[in-house]
């Protein structure tokens, strides 16, 4: 008890001096991998990262926005969209729920851009390739990576899609930001 007064000092003095705007968290999600390792994917696709190994998670922790995104452009050029797909019942069924404007993808350098998407715990973020064959995902020869795609990318939309083609071993080539 004797310290009390000590301790409480100490709270309201940091309390003081944090900023106002430091209570707002940021998480990243995803993961854009090293430079010459990513592989191109077919325009007009979608791609959800189905799981992924517990070194990274593309699933939406909490309730938020995501305010950047980032992917590795590698060989291949083209354009991209972020999406934000909710996971249904059913296996390799998403609900592709929102998507960032189509950007286009610089070759050989860390792409970086800003974005406006509300989310919600538990989605997942993934890539559609609007148009070329952008490298939108990477190699990892694990069983705990899986990526699933589908072609033609669906429209936004309520309406749950089977993302039927199931890449394991590979993850998507994309982080993203959330405050």
């Amino acid at each position: 008890m004797k310290h009390l007064p000590h301790i409480l000092a100490s709270l309201i003095v940091v309390a003081l001096l944090s900023p106002a705007g430091a209570s707002a968290a940021t998480t990243q999600i995803g993961q854009a991998p090293p430079t010459g390792i990513a592989n191109a994917c077919d325009a007009d696709s979608a791609h959800v990262q189905d799981r992924s190994g517990a070194d990274v998670t593309y699933v939406v922790p909490s309730d938020g926005v995501i305010t950047k995104w980032k992917t590795q452009g590698g060989t291949g050029t083209g354009k991209m969209a972020l999406g934000v797909y909710t996971p249904t019942n059913a296996n390799l069924s998403y609900i592709p729920r929102a998507e960032s404007k189509a950007k286009k993808i610089k070759p050989e350098i860390k792409n970086k851009f800003k974005t406006h998407i509300p989310v919600h715990a538990g989605e997942v973020i993934g890539l559609h390739v609007v148009s070329g064959n952008p490298d939108c995902r990477y190699y990892t020869g694990s069983n705990d990576d899986q990526d699933d795609a589908m072609t033609p990318a669906p429209p936004v939309g309520p309406t749950p899609q089977s993302y039927g083609f199931a890449q394991v071993g590979r993850r998507l080539n994309v982080a993203a930001v959330i405050k």
